[in-house]
Order: C-alpha cells, then sequence, then structure tokens
C-alpha cells in the first residue's frame, strides 16, 4: 500500500507540463485516489505552499513548489548556461536580453518570471525605461513564444515579435524542451527609436541560435558545456 509520502506525491505529478488548474475530481482521477483521500492530502499540500487553488477552485502547483524546484541543479544550470549568451546578445546589439520561464502557479502576467537578464547602464535623465523583460511588449512576446496565448495557444518554434505602442520591439525564441526544465525563452528589448526595426531583423537570428545554445548547455552532463554553440555577428556557429 502506497505510503502517505507517496501519494503526495502522485498528486504533486498530475498535472500537465503546462500546469494548467485542475478541479478537486480530476486531481483524484489522475492520481488514482478517492476523492475524499486527495482532498484531505491536497489540503495539506495547500497548507505548506506545494499546491494553491484558483479563484476558480481548481488546483494549480504551488509557489513553495516552485522555490524548491529553483534550487534544483536543472534550474541552477539554466542561469549559468543562459548568461553568457545573454551577454554576448548584449553586446552584439546593446539591447536588454533575459531568459524567462512559466510559473505554473501563478495566474495572469505573474507567471512569466524573468529568471536572468543582463541590461545597460540604467538611465539617468529621469525619463521613465520603456525597455525591459518585465514591459508588456516582452511578456506578451514570451506568451506568445510560449503558447500561452496566440491564434492557436500552441508552442511557437520560431522568432516571436511584438511591438509596442511606443515603438519598443520585443522578441522572443523558446529555449527547447529540456527534461526536468520549466518552460523557456531567450528574450530582448529594441528601441524605441528610428533604428527598431532593422536592429531587430538583425537581431533575430541571434535570439534563436542564443535559445538554442541554452538548450544545449544546461542539458550538457552534470552542468558542464559541451560543445558550445557561440553566438557571433553572423549568427551561430559549431
Amino acid at each position: 500500500m502506497d505510503g502517505l509520502l507517496d501519494r503526495a506525491v502522485r498528486l504533486l505529478s498530475a498535472f500537465d507540463d503546462d500546469g494548467a488548474p485542475l478541479t478537486p475530481t480530476e486531481l483524484a482521477g489522475r492520481a488514482g485516489l478517492a476523492t475524499s483521500t486527495a482532498h484531505r492530502i491536497a489540503t495539506d499540500l495547500e497548507r505548506l505552499g506545494l499546491l494553491a487553488r484558483t479563484s476558480s477552485g481548481g488546483y494549480v502547483p504551488g509557489t513553495t513548489l516552485w522555490a524548491l524546484g529553483e534550487r534544483a541543479p536543472v534550474a541552477t544550470r539554466l542561469r549559468e548556461a543562459a548568461l553568457p549568451h545573454l551577454r554576448r546578445l548584449h553586446e552584439l546589439t546593446g539591447a536588454e536580453t533575459h531568459v524567462t520561464v512559466l510559473d505554473p502557479a501563478a495566474e495572469g502576467s505573474a507567471r512569466l518570471r524573468c529568471v536572468v537578464r543582463v541590461r545597460g547602464v540604467e538611465p539617468d535623465d529621469g525619463q521613465p525605461e520603456h525597455e525591459g523583460a518585465d514591459s508588456d511588449a516582452a511578456l506578451s512576446a514570451v506568451a506568445v513564444a510560449l503558447g500561452l496565448t496566440g491564434p492557436v495557444g500552441a508552442r511557437s518554434t520560431e522568432l516571436t515579435l511584438v511591438r509596442a505602442e511606443d515603438g519598443t520591439l520585443a522578441l522572443a525564441a523558446p529555449v527547447p524542451e529540456v527534461d526536468g526544465l520549466p518552460s523557456a525563452a531567450v528574450g530582448l528589448v529594441v528601441g524605441p527609436g528610428d533604428d527598431a526595426d532593422a536592429a531587430a531583423r538583425r537581431a533575430g537570428p541571434l535570439v534563436v541560435a542564443a535559445s538554442v545554445a541554452v538548450a544545449r548547455d544546461v542539458s550538457a552532463e552534470d552542468g558542464a558545456a559541451g560543445a558550445r554553440l557561440v553566438v557571433s555577428g553572423g549568427g551561430p556557429t559549431g
């Protein structure tokens, strides 16, 4: 007979990769547990932050589960693998670069979390900064890339570009799927400015190459970078 811990893990493992909410009945069914048993364990998991309830009453993975996952080696490797590629992108474009992941425990724009970014010197002219990984344009581009929005709601396999009202252009490319890694995208924010469109065209292939390189490096055994895919001014090279 399964112990309490076994049944708790079955409940936590019942969600799809996108972390979509499950009703109590769906959660119990997927875990192969009686509804009353699933409810009792889920209540304790919710108290501990391992599960959370949405406004509609469904269950989603909780923020404590997310925080614990961020301490896992694969999450650490994501930041370590991404940083050199983000720095290189920034050097080549002068734009802010970032890696944003999908947090299935949150709702709305909070589902997207920037885990690492490289940006230039903060503006000192007292004017508001329109660029950034947390801007509406950047979040919209990542949302399309990861399949949260869009006509079919499917994870993009190519570059997504979103233009904000102020002329800012945000680009995002999904990181190829890696076992144990949350859905993630490499992003870059350009402009606003007269040359924003040209800058975005130049940066697009580099963003895609960086997303592939991040997946390769984070997948490398023991977190060591294997045959690194280098992002250069002319695009990716082996």
